[in-house]
């Protein structure tokens, strides 16, 4: 038979001929309970004909259950410090009940960011941080390529679509890490960073939250007075909150503040680039470093080099700046450059220059000349007697001593005859 779901309390059950939907017995009025499993069944022991029924409806309580209701409410985006009240109504008295909230730890929502690059040595990133999770990392980062790009997709119809989306690329200036609970609650933090040591160019500065275990919060920075006109939340303004239905990324670079640097008016007219040359005998080069200029314009180097003075006959590009380890294995904390000249020709000097070139506008400065040249070691060539007597068709053995004050520079000495003055026929 079927299993029929009803609500509990008075219930009339009815036992009825399928042929002619009659009655085939008395009316059966139960109450039945929360959480009850019946059974209802007829029989023919009627005990009490005079009903006119000659079947008797019968009840069998076959289980029992205590019934647990769940009651769940989602909030999207529950704002920060916000109360909320559980009301319960019904029977509170004789049933009992449990309240529980649960949430899981949101992405750091970061809003309010700006910056203020007026004095680039002194430049004021600011934002509104509020995270979950103790501590969480801001880093800030500065870019001079593409903040965003565009590319094409393929729906299911064969229809193109255009998406964009943010890039997010460039080199760190700053790291924070945010302890203080005001500052993870949305306190307004304002850092100063260093921004003088930029290139010429336009620049965008870009601040990450990063709590170490949800995806983190980055946007590009606004101007200040940009910022200021915009419609303020519990957030901060153009708060990235990556957990709430609908969030556009490209939010994140609606207002970024582009920052041009030029560096122009402080590029070198003279420059000392402490040149350091250094033979090295057994490959016959001489290695070149020197400490590279810290005009944030110079990008790459040429090597110049000559055997008079400041007169180079050779000049090739060496590229940029090498950061050496240290006798500890730790980078240095002055960039060098390095290049290496081979083929040394002993006993001649070698003027050698750097220049230092911005290569977006062709900018250059000249380093000192210096003077390297490789000494050969002194030797002399010796024999017993210094003239030999060779008769006609004859042949002598003529004893040869080196003597030198070192290692030679090259590791043969060569030997040639002057048959200048020899006698006709000899060769």
């Amino acid at each position: 038979s079927d299993v029929v779901e009803v609500d509990a309390g008075p219930s009339t059950i009815e036992l009825r001929f399928s042929g002619d939907n009659s009655a085939a017995s008395e009316v059966l009025s139960v109450d039945l309970a929360n959480g009850g499993v019946y059974t209802f069944f007829g029989t023919d022991d009627v005990d009490n004909l005079s009903s006119g029924f000659v079947v008797r409806m019968l009840q069998q309580e076959d289980a029992l259950y205590t019934p647990l209701y769940w009651r769940s409410y989602a909030v999207d985006q529950a704002l920060f410090n916000e109360n909320w009240q559980v009301k319960l109504v019904g029977d509170t008295d004789s049933a009992d009940y449990e309240v529980a909230v649960e949430g899981v730890p949101s992405p750091p929502i970061l809003g309010s960011v700006t910056v203020d690059a007026s004095n680039l040595a002194k430049t004021q990133v600011s934002w509104q941080l509020t995270a979950d999770r103790n501590p969480t990392t801001v880093r800030v980062y500065t870019t001079a390529e593409e903040i965003s790009a565009s590319f094409t997709i393929t729906n299911a119809d064969g229809t193109l679509d255009t998406e964009e989306i943010p890039l997010y690329q460039g080199d760190p200036v700053a790291e924070f890490v945010i302890t203080d609970l005001n500052e993870l609650g949305g306190q307004l933090v304002t850092k100063e960073i260093d921004l003088s040591g930029l290139e010429s160019g336009t620049h965008h500065v870009w601040v990450r939250a990063d709590d170490g275990v949800n995806p983190p919060a980055t946007t590009y920075a606004a101007f200040t007075s940009v910022m200021a006109s915009g419609v303020p939340s519990a957030y901060g303004v153009n708060a990235v909150r990556l957990a709430q239905n609908g969030y556009r990324a490209m939010a994140e670079v609606a207002d970024a503040a582009a920052i041009v640097v030029d560096q122009s008016a402080t590029f070198p007219q003279q420059w000392t680039a402490t040149i350091t040359p250094v033979f090295d005998a057994a490959t016959n080069s001489v290695e070149i470093e020197w400490e590279i200029s810290r005009h944030p314009d110079v990008d790459t180097y040429r090597l110049l080099y000559g055997n008079t003075p400041l007169a180079p006959t050779q000049v090739f590009t060496v590229g940029g700046a090498l950061n050496p380890l240290d006798d500890e294995g730790e980078f240095a904390e002055t960039e060098v450059g390095y290049v290496t000249l081979r083929n040394i020709v002993p006993d001649t000097p070698y003027y050698i220059s750097i220049e230092a070139i911005d290569s977006e506008s062709g900018r250059t400065v000249r380093s000192e000349e210096v003077e390297f040249t490789a000494a050969s070691t002194p030797f002399s060539l010796t024999t017993a007697n210094p003239v030999t007597v060779i008769n006609p068709g004859g042949t002598a053995t003529v004893p040869v001593t080196l003597d030198a004050d070192g290692e030679l520079f090259f590791p043969n000495v060569w030997l040639s005859a002057n048959l200048g003055e020899a006698p006709l026929g000899i060769s």
